[in-house]
């Protein structure tokens, strides 16, 4: 699976984190989410539909989607009487711990060789840090829809990356799949903060 299908099957979270949201902390979930989580299913479709078959590749992004949704959506029922980097350490911690059980189980652990991989694994501990300092931050301070949505930008870095360092060019179906996706996680996002001002 392409790194950019990959992120647009994972970036199906915001419509799991309306439904969690619903169910965790009382938000509506009403017959336009409902119609729109059904649209963005079929996007998934599209954009798994070359392979033949729903791969471990789709079921890991599947499986993110939906565990990202649902740490936001504990992240959102704590709320702000928990400093942003108590989510992180935490996050961290059972990271090291998953990781270094999985490293055994599913590969021959290897460990970087050269100094370029050194860089690379550093730098990829550091932005990670970063980007979830931030995306705790911002989902204790916003409402679940609107705080998610932004991250379907990584969306459009995906492809971009995808193209210019791993020469993977999108087929017309997993271009088509990633617009309903989006479309979709975009339009929930508008409508649950259009619901939030209103009722403001």
């Amino acid at each position: 699976m392409t790194l950019a299908d990959a992120t647009v099957v994972f970036f199906t979270g915001p419509v799991f984190s309306a439904l969690f949201a619903s169910w965790m902390l009382g938000e509506p979930y009403g017959k336009f989410d409902r119609v729109a989580s059904v649209v963005c299913l079929l996007g998934i479709m599209l954009v798994v539909k070359p392979q033949g078959q729903l791969g471990w590749g789709a079921v890991a992004a599947l499986v993110g989607a939906m565990s990202g949704a649902l740490a936001y959506c504990v992240v959102r029922k704590v709320g702000r009487s928990v400093h942003s980097m108590v989510h992180v350490v935490y996050f961290g911690a059972l990271s090291f711990v998953g990781s270094a059980i999985m490293m055994f189980l599913v590969q021959v652990p290897r460990m970087p060789s050269t100094g370029s991989e050194w860089l690379l694994m550093m730098a990829v501990g550091v932005f990670a840090f970063i980007g979830q300092v931030m995306l705790n931050r911002g989902l204790q301070l916003a409402p679940t829809g609107p705080a998610t949505l932004m991250r379907n930008l990584d969306v459009v870095f995906a492809f971009i990356l995808g193209i210019t360092l791993f020469g993977e060019i999108p087929n017309w179906s997993g271009i088509l799949g990633a617009l309903v996706i989006i479309s979709c996680t975009v339009a929930m996002g508008l409508h649950k903060w259009s619901n939030v001002v209103r009722v403001q």
